[in-house]
């Protein structure tokens, strides 16, 4: 292991992947902990290492742009021995990914304070011409202030140039249906991805799901997720008349049914709020976050794909 690059003094390991490593560190100068984050190279072919080397230099770019209390903030990059090194914002926690593997009903208000979070960070992006295009609960951090932490811009891109690519970008389950189909994307794609995970925390299941890549994608296409009304008969039923049409608009297969900007869906966020709070009065309010939420979990459960992907001409 790596044990200094530059002036970064290497503490372990965090995680590692097909692509990337990342490391505990510390920067001596400015005295705080910060995450390293460099390819790794042992797996990969030249032409491999190539493209990841491409995925790191957009995650440069577009944070670089960004600057948000949802949004991990990068600090340093540079090449070093013919590889790139990524200095980022050190977040004590674990990913969401680890709330979904706990089979337990979570509380909805945590949740909405989260997806809110999230909707914000979206928002920020959206505004500067940014759309992520792999959001997802591994994407996700929550430190141990329960706040959240949206990472891994690798195949975020500027809307102008989200132009057709002969690629199937993103994470299966939660991509959208032009994504799955590789059609130009727009904000309306982040919606769609958002209101998955919204939908996965809520359930505890995916709201799109299969065997295999391919009919997880048929599913995206052509069948709807389970009504939340069939999952949690534990909340209340008026409620779960709002979510129920909440999804039927923010995961509509088609663009122009769902919420067409961010703060649509940040809107109908508020109007599920206050349906909550009416229907929530004189109940006591648990924090599940702060109760089950385990310390460490930076396993990435949901891979992100980046295929060529053959249009069936048939």
């Amino acid at each position: 292991m790596l044990q200094q690059i530059e002036r970064y003094h290497i503490h372990s390991l965090l995680g590692e992947g097909s692509m990337g490593i990342i490391y505990k560190g510390y920067d001596p100068l400015i005295e705080r902990f910060v995450a390293v984050k460099t390819i790794n190279p042992d797996p990969l072919e030249p032409l491999s290492f190539e493209s990841t080397k491409t995925y790191f230099e957009n995650e440069i770019k577009i944070l670089g742009k960004c600057q948000h209390p949802h949004i991990v903030q990068i600090y340093d990059a540079f090449f070093k021995n013919e590889n790139i090194y990524i200095i980022e914002e050190y977040i004590e926690g674990s990913t969401l990914a680890c709330l979904l593997s706990k089979d337990s009903k979570n509380d909805f208000g945590e949740i909405l304070t989260l997806i809110y979070a999230l909707a914000e960070a979206i928002s920020h992006l959206h505004k500067k011409g940014i759309i992520h295009r792999d959001l997802k609960p591994s994407n996700l951090l929550i430190s141990n202030k329960t706040e959240l932490k949206l990472i891994d811009f690798g195949t975020a891109t500027f809307i102008e140039e989200a132009i057709n690519e002969n690629l199937l970008i993103g994470t299966p389950n939660y991509m959208s249906p032009e994504q799955c189909l590789k059609k130009r994307m727009d904000e309306r794609s982040d919606i769609f991805s958002i209101a998955s995970i919204f939908y996965a925390l809520l359930s505890g299941k995916k709201p799109f799901d299969g065997k295999n890549c391919m009919q997880i994608i048929n599913n995206i296409l052509h069948n709807p997720p389970l009504p939340i009304s069939c999952i949690r008969t534990d909340m209340n039923s008026f409620l779960l008349k709002k979510l129920d049409s909440f999804f039927d608009t923010a995961l509509s297969k088609e663009p122009c049914k769902r919420f067409q900007n961010i703060e649509q869906f940040k809107h109908n966020l508020k109007i599920l709020e206050d349906t909550s709070m009416e229907a929530q009065k004189g109940k006591k309010k648990q924090s599940f976050f702060l109760k089950f939420l385990p310390s460490n979990c930076f396993k990435d459960s949901d891979a992100t794909c980046i295929v060529p992907f053959s249009e069936n001409k048939e």
